[in-house]
C-alpha cells in the first residue's frame, strides 16, 4: 500500500510539474461518488456510534484518497487508461506464473521460504490473501475486457491464458473475497 501510495503521488506531482492535470477532464463519475463520499461522512451526525465509525473513517481516508481520488488526475485520456492495463498485463505475465507455480500456499495466503518478503508475501509467515487474489482478478478482468487490435496481437495470444491463471490464483489464495 505505501509503495503504491508512493507511486499514484509520484504520478501526479509529475503530472503537475508538466502541466497536465485537467480537473475538467474528471468524469461525473467521479463527482458521483465522491458526493457519496462526503454524504457517508456526514452520516456521522446522525449515527449512535460515532467514535468507532469517526475511527474508521480515519483509517480508510488514505486508501480513498490514493486508490479512488489521485488517479482520476492520472488518467488524462483513454491512452493513459490504456497504458497502465498494458502494464497490468505485463506484470502478470510475469507474477502469476511465479505465484502459481513457485510459492506454497497456506493458510490461505503465499509463504516463501527464504529471502525477503513484500508486502502480503511473507517469509515463513502468512499474508493477505485478498491483496494476492484480488491482483489476480484485477490482471484477469483486464485480460478478459479489453479489446486488443492491430499491434496487440501479442495480447491476442496471451489474453486466455492470463485470464485463466488470473483465475486459477484466485482460487489458490483460498481468500473469501475471491
Amino acid at each position: 500500500n505505501i509503495l503504491t501510495g508512493l507511486m499514484v503521488v509520484f504520478g501526479v506531482t509529475i503530472r503537475f510539474m508538466q502541466g497536465k492535470l485537467y480537473s475538467d477532464r474528471i468524469p461525473k463519475l467521479f463527482w458521483t461518488s465522491a458526493l457519496l463520499f462526503a454524504y457517508w461522512c456526514t452520516s456521522l451526525v446522525w449515527s449512535p456510534y460515532d467514535t468507532p465509525v469517526i475511527d474508521t473513517l480515519k483509517s480508510v481516508v488514505p486508501y480513498w484518497i490514493v486508490y479512488f481520488f489521485l488517479p482520476f488526475l492520472l488518467i488524462a485520456d483513454w491512452r493513459d487508461l490504456r497504458s497502465s492495463l498494458h502494464l497490468l498485463l505485463f506484470s502478470g505475465l510475469v507474477f502469476l506464473p511465479l505465484f502459481l507455480f513457485t510459492v506454497k500456499q497456506a493458510d490461505r495466503s503465499v509463504v516463501l521460504d527464504s529471502g525477503s518478503g513484500i508486502g502480503s508475501i511473507k517469509v515463513g509467515k502468512s499474508g493477505n490473501p485478498l491483496a494476492i487474489s484480488s491482483y489476480a482478478g484485477y490482471v484477469a478482468l483486464a485480460a478478459a475486457l479489453l479489446n486488443f487490435r492491430g499491434v496487440d496481437r501479442f495480447w491476442q495470444l496471451v489474453r486466455w491464458p492470463l485470464v485463466i491463471a488470473g483465475l486459477a490464483l484466485a482460487l489458490k489464495s483460498g481468500s473469501r473475497g475471491q
